[in-house]
């Protein structure tokens, strides 16, 4: 779960295109609706602990720690990635599955 960043696995050759709205803002912005919605994604989790299968990850507060690793990961490769990172709701029309 949550591997490599784009940047990581363009670093080993693979050729990676990610679509997320989010990738419409600034690094600083994503760190920044990363910071005002943290507590209250652990606090979803904790609450409702009993609808997920915590296996790899324990308890909720596990849970955002690993999603802020990867999401400080993510942050930092930003920069380097903004060629293979298309602001998109749905993926683009060539990669449809027709």
């Amino acid at each position: 779960m949550f591997a490599l960043t784009p940047a990581e696995l363009s670093w080993e050759g693979h050729e990676v295109i990610s679509c997320d709205p989010l990738y419409s803002l600034t690094a600083d912005e994503i760190r920044a609706r990363i910071d005002a919605t943290y507590d209250a994604l652990v606090a979803n989790a904790q609450a409702a602990r009993h609808e997920f299968v915590w296996h790899d990850i324990a308890p909720p507060e596990h849970l955002g720690e690993v999603l802020m690793a990867v999401m400080q990961r993510l942050l930092m490769d930003f920069p380097k990635s903004r060629g293979t990172l298309l602001c998109s709701v749905a993926p683009p029309p060539r990669f449809s599955r027709g």
